[in-house]
């Protein structure tokens, strides 16, 4: 029997028992009418006839391409604390960190209008297995101090913020200090929105753990 799967590009949620797609290929969030939700609806219950596999197919929701190019995605914490409302004894802001900051926001709008959230985070956020996660003690207070010190320079930098933007640079930011943490995507349903952030473990590094919490995820980048 043939096997099928989302096409690499995509990656859905349930929001209110509706699916909800982010296709990164095209830099676009949709849904399916109707007849097609009830369709891959019925292939998530494995309850879907042949026929109506095909309509998927056809669609380019579903392929039955052997060779798979995606790695497998990272399991996605439920986010417990923020880093902004944790005590921090350091903060920083020099010139150094500054340009590095400036740099990184910049090149990263500049990627991501010029080769969309792919290509900027197939450039840019490559998993790595050298790096470690910063997670508890020591570890954890220097992913902290990073992350203030990002923040810290953000607000200097004249580019308008916006999230995925900033998500992206921070991520880059702490890749270089050898932190490893992910950008979240994550939708409400009605009304649509979406929103990202970053995540080390079960921590948010640039935003309030109330902002977050009324995101279903979508896909970590």
């Amino acid at each position: 029997m043939t096997s099928y799967w989302l096409h690499d590009d995509l990656s859905f949620c349930l929001v209110d028992g509706h699916p909800i797609f982010l296709d990164m290929g095209s830099d676009r969030y949709f849904r399916l009418s109707g007849s097609m939700e009830r369709i891959f609806m019925n292939w998530l219950g494995n309850a879907c006839e042949e026929n109506d596999i095909a309509l998927l197919v056809e669609r380019k929701i579903l392929t039955n391409l052997s060779a798979r190019s995606r790695s497998p995605r990272e399991p996605i914490r439920a986010p417990q604390l923020s880093a902004l409302e944790l005590p921090l004894s350091h903060a920083s802001c020099g010139a150094r960190i500054l340009i590095e900051v400036f740099i990184t926001v910049s090149w990263t709008q500049i990627q991501l209008k010029t080769i969309g959230i792919k290509g900027t985070v197939e450039r840019g956020l490559r998993p790595d297995d050298k790096l470690g996660m910063a997670a508890t003690g020591s570890d954890q207070g220097k992913l902290l101090a990073a992350a203030h010190d990002f923040l810290e320079a953000r607000k200097l930098v004249p580019v308008g913020t916006r999230c995925l933007l900033d998500s992206l640079a921070m991520a880059k930011f702490l890749k270089r200090r050898r932190m490893r943490v992910n950008v979240i995507v994550g939708v409400t349903g009605d009304p649509f929105s979406a929103h990202c952030w970053v995540q080390a473990g079960d921590m948010v590094l640039n935003d309030a753990l109330g902002n977050v919490r009324i995101y279903s995820p979508i896909r970590v980048l």
